[in-house]
């Protein structure tokens, strides 16, 4: 549409209009579009004398108080007078294509992961046809609001902490990650947290997959093509091989509870699986020692009979995915579960009957093979089972979490290999017509950790594994805390007159941990001094564990900053025990009332060397500037400085 509108200024002031041309051209604007049907509201006439305000101004999400992501929130607006469209933000977020016309406007924004919990805040500007401004608005008229509530499902994924895995809300139970659905990759800590949205069901599972970058943090193994799948009940923080266990239970018995699977397999009182990580730095060593020995069995067992039952499916020629095979040997595993008070995986007689579950978990998913066939390759898988765990359970206290129990860990997924390398040689036995069974295929070199002299070897074979893998780990100190009268401020750390001897500055930076130092390591850092200063010491020590569980210990040789300008300076951590791990790290100055800039610290372990960063990129170091939060008050480990 095309339209002409000639413009008399005089005869627009004969009318009695004295606001500036903005005004008039409102106007002429606003007649076009009623012209052309446009504008929602017609004509809205002349502004008025005077700043326009608002008169009613509310907030709402239907009969709601309080609105989590997805929910949509609505602002109604109504003006003094017309009003051109105004700029409207809720929770801080500017909303696009604000509607409405002349006296009346709505602004419509659904709620994201990204904005902040609490109450949700407004802001109006406005200003009316004539373009004059009206006051701010950032309250309700009738005293309506709403709150924004971000509910999220958080937790740790947990044989070892499985780091790189892909966690989802699991909301229609297909087993598939869709668009509408949460999901988080989980850290080295096996950490997740997923943000539920309005469209969340009451009760739904978060499922773990292994992805090509899934790893036990702890030991290192890999979980890529293994093809497991985690299971949890929302509402829990842990997903654990038991818990998905236990969702395989419940799948058959629904009346079966976590007490019940936890009495089952023996647990110590008072471990709830839905809740217990132990690899919680609050953990109780010999509880957290017992669960992880379980969590590692039912590990063991998934592994090596799924891969027993994916070979057989290839003897079948049925394509049983790694998925298909290890969901198949965890329903086995629970079905055995069901009937049984007390589960040992390392007893025989009870790994028979997980045999016979397998075989008919088989038939289930269309795998027919001969009966002799089967029995050969389960009895081995199971043979496995049995002596790895057997491994397991041999592990002490003192273990857990150390370089000897890592190497009896990777055992498993050796036997997973070992397995697999014996259906392929079955798959080729059988092709020869002449054999109708397995039994005169020897397997003695394809597969050895179904003796315990078999695994004996491995886990020795496995320690120089474990410890390159440890000698890879490392990172950046992220912030420090203080205790004892050390102080911080920024970049500068000082050890004042008046601090306790063994004052000093202490990280627990819980993602570095745990350090190993088999095969020894690097402490790069920037620093400098003010000019005309002369040097300052540092020291670094690190210790079992944070206060008061500090014991052992040991500290690297001082360090003398002694440059005015940013310099990287390193220091060599000798080799130490491979069996000991630390997860504590403190960071001493040595002279009273010298204050030296130090930043981006890092730790490397092994030959594993990296480069300073400057500290002009260093991000917020300060850390905690109250409270004794570290180090061992008593000076035993840091010594009279």
């Amino acid at each position: 549409m095309h339209s002409s509108v000639a413009v008399n200024a005089g005869w627009l002031s004969s009318l009695g209009i004295k606001k500036h041309f903005g005004a008039i051209s409102a106007l002429i604007f606003s007649l076009v579009l009623s012209a052309c049907g446009g504008g929602g509201g017609g004509n809205p006439g002349p502004a008025l004398a005077g700043a326009p305000t608002l008169t009613e101004v509310s907030i709402s999400s239907g009969e709601l108080t309080t609105v989590t992501v997805g929910d949509e929130v609505t602002v109604s607006i109504t003006a003094s007078e017309a009003i051109q469209s105004p700029s409207v933000k809720i929770g801080g977020v500017a909303v696009n294509g604000v509607e409405g016309a002349t006296t009346s406007w709505t602004a419509v924004r659904e709620m994201t992961a990204d904005d902040t919990a609490g109450p949700i805040s407004i802001s109006i500007s406005f200003s009316d046809v004539g373009g004059e401004e009206g006051l701010p608005v950032t309250e309700t008229t009738d005293n309506s609001s709403l709150t924004l509530v971000i509910n999220s499902e958080a937790g740790n994924v947990v044989d070892g902490p499985f780091q790189g895995a892909l966690a989802f809300a699991d909301y229609d139970d297909d087993g598939i990650l869709d668009d509408d659905e949460p999901s988080a990759t989980t850290d080295a800590n096996g950490a997740y947290s997923l943000t539920k949205d309005s469209s969340a069901p009451e009760s739904f599972n978060i499922v773990v997959q292994m992805t090509d970058d899934t790893i036990d943090s702890v030991s290192g193994e890999s979980y890529a093509g293994t093809g497991v799948v985690l299971r949890a009940a929302a509402g829990g923080t842990v997903v654990t091989p038991v818990t998905t266990m236990l969702e395989a239970a419940k799948a058959v018995d629904p009346a079966y509870t976590a007490a019940d699977l936890a009495a089952a397999m023996g647990l110590p009182d008072g471990v709830d699986i839905t809740t217990y990580n132990p690899f919680d730095a609050e953990a109780d060593p010999a509880t957290a020692h017992a669960v992880e020995k379980v969590f590692q069995q039912v590990m063991t067992a998934t592994l090596i009979v799924s891969e027993a039952m994916a070979g057989l499916g290839d003897i079948a020629g049925v394509d049983l995915s790694q998925e298909e095979a290890a969901a198949s040997a965890l329903r086995a595993l629970a079905n055995m579960v069901l009937e049984t008070d007390d589960v040992n995986l390392s007893d025989s007689t009870q790994l028979v009957s997980v045999q016979a579950k397998a075989k008919a978990e088989l038939a289930s998913v269309g795998v027919t093979v001969d009966d002799a066939v089967a029995d050969f390759m389960l009895s081995k898988a199971t043979a496995t089972v049995e002596q790895v765990s057997a491994a397991i359970q041999d592990l002490s206290v003192s273990d857990f979490g150390t370089s000897s129990a890592s190497a009896v860990s990777l055992l498993k997924h050796d036997a997973k290999s070992q397995l697999a390398a014996m259906a392929e040689a079955a798959v080729t036995h059988l092709a020869d017509e002449a054999n109708t069974d397995l039994s005169a295929l020897d397997t003695s070199a394809l597969l050895t950790l179904d003796t315990a002299n078999g695994v004996a070897s491995e886990v020795t074979a496995n320690v120089a594994d474990v410890d390159q893998y440890l000698s890879t780990l490392g990172g950046m100190v992220e912030g420090w805390d203080l205790f004892d009268g050390s102080q911080i401020a920024g970049d500068v750390f000082t050890f004042p007159t008046g601090a306790q001897p063994w004052a000093g500055f202490a990280n627990q930076t819980k993602s570095l941990y745990p350090f190993n130092f088999s095969v020894g390591g690097t402490i790069t850092f920037n620093a400098s001094i003010p000019a005309g200063s002369a040097p300052v010491n540092v020291k670094f020590t690190f210790e079992n564990a944070p206060y008061p569980d500090t014991a052992p210990s040991f500290s690297v040789e001082e360090v003398a900053v002694s440059s005015a300008t940013d310099t990287t300076y390193r220091v060599e951590i000798p080799a130490q025990d491979p069996d000991q791990q630390y997860r504590s790290l403190l960071m001493y100055v040595v002279e009273r009332d010298a204050p030296v800039t130090i930043c981006n610290v890092q730790i490397s372990m092994g030959d594993d060397e990296v480069d300073g960063i400057p500290c002009t990129t260093s991000g917020d170091t300060g850390g905690d500037t109250g409270g004794d939060t570290g180090g061992d008050t008593g000076g035993d480990t840091g010594g009279d400085t």
